[in-house]
């Protein structure tokens, strides 16, 4: 027998229409940074945690004024600030458990980043949604979501060199920044953009269609 199985149901229009809040605009509440990268996960692994540090020490080399700030729960935050600060990075990463206001943050950052495999899908539907500027690696939903030096970038090396020099990319064009938020979002909206009843209505159907084999 067929077993249909739906997708958790999300609002890309929501994300899309959704205003910056003053209070959580990032370089308000970080002033400390004058580039922020964004990176939401609950499910780094050691190796994708010191990944991110790696990146982070190569950007701050360039940025002086470079910070990253981690939102969401994670198990890793006491071995990630030893390392940031074996890496002399300690005070360019902030972290933050609460995801109040997540849309302001995306909409926000100077760039987002897709590291872990285990929050690829909500990441990559979150920050495209809202037009974040994302730099991902080749995981989840990546190359359904954006058009590699389009509407983003994706990182086809799997090295922190390379995700590093992709971000720099995506820093200093200002004039490809504003067209890739455009793109990434229309294309979120168009993978979801079916509406609450429509998919209540699937639900439904399905429902049905499972009483009807018991």
């Amino acid at each position: 027998d067929k077993i249909i199985m739906l997708p958790s149901y999300f609002d890309a229009r929501a994300y899309s229409l959704e205003q910056v809040k003053a209070e959580h605009d990032l370089h308000k509440l970080y002033p400390q940074f004058n580039i922020i990268a964004l990176l939401r996960t609950e499910h780094l692994s050691e190796d994708e945690a010191d990944f991110v540090i790696e990146v982070v020490a190569k950007l701050q080399k360039r940025y002086v004024r470079f910070g990253l700030l981690i939102v969401g729960p994670t198990s890793l935050e006491a071995p990630l600030t030893a390392w940031a600060r074996d890496e002399g990075v300690e005070d360019h990463i902030v972290f933050l458990h609460s995801d109040e206001d997540i849309i302001s943050f995306y909409k926000t950052a100077n760039v987002c980043f897709v590291i872990s495999e285990g929050d690829a899908t909500k990441a990559l539907r979150e920050a495209a949604a809202s037009g974040a500027l994302i730099v991902s690696r080749k995981i989840g939903l990546a190359e359904q979501v954006i058009v590699d030096e389009e509407s983003g970038f994706i990182c086809h090396e799997p090295t922190t060199d390379y995700f590093a020099r992709k971000v720099i990319d995506i820093i200093e064009a200002p004039g490809l920044r504003e067209s890739m938020r455009i793109k990434v979002q229309e294309k979120a909206i168009e993978i979801w953009s079916e509406d609450h009843l429509a998919y209540l209505a699937a639900i439904r159907e399905a429902w049905f269609a499972t009483l009807k084999k018991i």
